[in-house]
């Protein structure tokens, strides 16, 4: 991930918007996952019913949040933007944008819908650890 990160930001001592957006957009996040040192094939997705077609979403989170050095609990923080303690799915999806997943809306209410069944107003953190 080191390499990627020099040949992403080049001589200009910081990563581009572009350049961000075009490794997303090729992302392998099993790869980054585990060049991190987790083992996607046991990643927290599969602790809980989550469809295989929406496991892309925890991992493309998961990586963006290692990727920027973020633990569990600040990535709940980075996305619960009103600070309220729960994620809503508009916190969700500005999160989102702002840390530039490259996900489609359509996956991500399908992924907050899953993730949000034990609370009704949205994600909390105990459902975010997971």
């Amino acid at each position: 991930i080191e390499d990627l990160y020099r040949r992403m930001k080049g001589d200009k001592g910081y990563v581009d918007l572009k350049a961000w957006r075009e490794v997303l957009g090729r992302r392998d996040t099993k790869q980054i996952l585990q060049s991190l040192g987790v083992d996607a094939k046991t990643s927290p997705s599969d602790k809980y019913c989550l469809p295989r077609d929406l496991r892309k979403v925890s991992d493309t989170i998961a990586a963006v949040l290692l990727f920027n050095e973020l633990g569990t609990v600040d990535g709940f923080e980075a996305f619960d933007l009103d600070q309220d303690g729960i994620i809503s799915l508009q916190d969700f999806k500005v999160g989102a944008q702002q840390l530039q997943l490259g996900l489609a809306d359509s996956d991500l209410e399908s992924w907050f819908s899953c993730a949000s069944t034990n609370n009704p107003n949205g994600i909390i953190i105990e459902t975010w650890n997971l």
